[in-house]
């Protein structure tokens, strides 16, 4: 009676494994084409469970158009392109997990200007007509921080995500500090009043910062370069915060 049970168990695991594959084969027979456009699709829902929510219909609207979805990173010289970097990190991650069929990742660097050049010499403009579907933006607040009051530079702030919007009305905004600096003193009221922004704004943000030492602590100066930039410490931290966003594990 023991082994009979084993048997059947087995027998029972054996039909159920098959049993997909076989319906796979049935419907291939009549159109391979059609039922591996199908089946790609499938695992490319399935890949949305390692999504955040607020981001999972997005893509699903883009799997249904049979288009990757588009993320741009935007930022100053925290959001460096060079490899190694934050940015590049996340895309290698993003690649891995879910592919260019279904996601396209652009990484900007507006580096040396801030946020009143930017917008005064319209240096997001041509960004803007790539039209991307989700914005990971660091808006340009560090450089310049001793020159430029925070409400003007959340003026700015509001003037690029505007054209941002004209360009794709349905566009998903991501805001995120830069990167924390050792022995911050206003630049901490300065990310508080940036939460404040994107909450009021109905934007998403991320507030990596958690995954840094605190700026008075002076194991902060192991993640940073002497130019107060993300060294490589730096930039894996920042980088394995915004994953874990990203890619949640299910």
């Amino acid at each position: 009676m023991y082994w009979d049970g084993q048997l059947n168990s087995v027998l029972a695991e054996t039909v159920s494994v098959k049993a997909p594959n076989q319906s796979v084969k049935s419907e291939a027979n009549g159109d391979p084409e059609k039922a591996a456009a199908k089946k790609e699709k499938m695992i490319k829902l399935d890949r949305l469970n390692y999504l955040p929510p607020e981001l999972q219909q997005k893509f699903r609207e883009k799997i249904n158009q049979d288009k990757p979805l588009h993320l741009m990173i935007l930022g100053s010289s925290s959001t460096s392109e060079q490899k190694g970097a934050w940015s590049d990190l996340l895309e290698n991650r993003l690649m891995d997990v879910y592919g260019n069929t279904l996601l396209n990742v652009t990484v900007n660097e507006i580096a040396n200007k801030t946020s009143t050049e930017i917008v005064e010499e319209n240096l997001h403009k041509e960004l803007v007509k790539q039209h991307p579907d989700i914005l990971l933006l660091e808006p340009f607040l560090l450089y310049g921080i001793e020159e430029i009051g925070m409400k003007k530079r959340l003026n700015n702030l509001t003037a690029v995500l505007e054209d941002f919007k004209k360009g794709n009305p349905d566009l998903t905004i991501i805001i995120q500090p830069a990167n924390p600096i050792y022995g911050a003193h206003y630049y901490l009221e300065d990310e508080k009043e940036l939460q404040k922004y994107a909450e009021h704004n109905k934007y998403i943000y991320l507030d990596h910062w958690k995954a840094w030492p605190a700026s008075d602590e002076k194991e902060i100066k192991d993640y940073l370069t002497n130019e107060s930039l993300p060294n490589k410490k730096g930039n894996e931290a920042w980088a394995e915060f915004l994953i874990n966003y990203f890619v949640r594990e299910i």
